[in-house]
């Protein structure tokens, strides 16, 4: 799967939640059409406001910041 992901151009960048093997996995289900990645860009200075629908219970996933 990662090997598939350098020859697609697919980036991953940084991650301090799960493990090689969670990443994996995820690369397999979305391959499977079981999972959808979703990538929404924020603003740092909104970094409160995106933690709220989590908090809720209102979003099923992760949220990454870019710090560039």
């Amino acid at each position: 799967m990662i090997f598939e992901a350098n020859l697609q151009g697919i980036t991953v960048t940084g991650s301090i939640v799960g493990t090689r093997i969670a990443l994996v996995e995820t690369f397999q289900m979305q391959a499977e059409g079981r999972k959808q990645v979703v990538r929404e860009s924020r603003h740092l200075e909104n970094v409160n406001q995106s933690f709220a629908p989590i908090e809720k219970g209102d979003v099923d996933g992760h949220l990454v910041f870019d710090f560039l």
